[in-house]
């Protein structure tokens, strides 16, 4: 198992944002950002959340959907999180500079 380096991050410009869907039963769960904004002081991420269908073959496991991204740093203490699909807020998270 080779694993991939590790991506380097400029804190001075860049800000790093970790997404944890926490344990799930089974496989088949996964998270996504599918849109970034800042809007006035706050930034918002729209997050796709996959669950698996109900009926659908999946591994018999226990797992823990995370995702980390880099965002350009903005002047933004708070980080929203909404559903992609529908616009609703889902968590919030404040930076801890």
């Amino acid at each position: 198992l080779t694993l991939p380096d590790v991506p380097e991050v400029n804190f001075d410009r860049e800000a790093v944002v970790g997404v944890f869907l926490g344990e799930r039963p089974t496989s088949g769960y996964a998270v996504s950002v599918e849109g970034i904004e800042v809007e006035g002081d706050d930034l918002f991420l729209d997050l796709l959340k996959t669950v698996p269908d109900e009926g659908s073959i999946v591994s018999q496991v226990i797992t823990s959907p995370w995702l980390i991204i880099r965002v350009l740093r903005r002047d933004v203490n708070i980080a929203w999180f909404r559903d992609a699909e529908t616009g609703v807020l889902i968590g919030v998270s404040q930076s801890f500079q």
